[in-house]
């Protein structure tokens, strides 16, 4: 299991607290995501400055599915 710390533009991270949202699409390109590992999300604004104050900051999921390939 690897943690993932990773950044959340704030339209995204309220689709994922209002439960709108309940993927996350991301490339691999310098790192490998496996299911089990688990994904922090930092919120950030349109000027990617840090939102401290969203309910998803420092929130942490599991992965379940993993698609590759594609």
């Amino acid at each position: 299991m690897t943690a993932h710390e990773l950044e959340i533009c704030e339209r995204y991270a309220d689709a994922v607290c209002s439960g709108k949202k309940t993927f996350e699409i991301r490339r691999e390109d310098d790192r490998t995501f496996d299911v089990g590992d688990r994904l922090m999300f930092n919120v950030i604004d349109e000027d990617r400055n840090p939102v401290p104050s969203h309910a998803l900051n420092r929130r942490t999921y599991k992965v379940t599915y993993v698609l590759r390939g594609y």
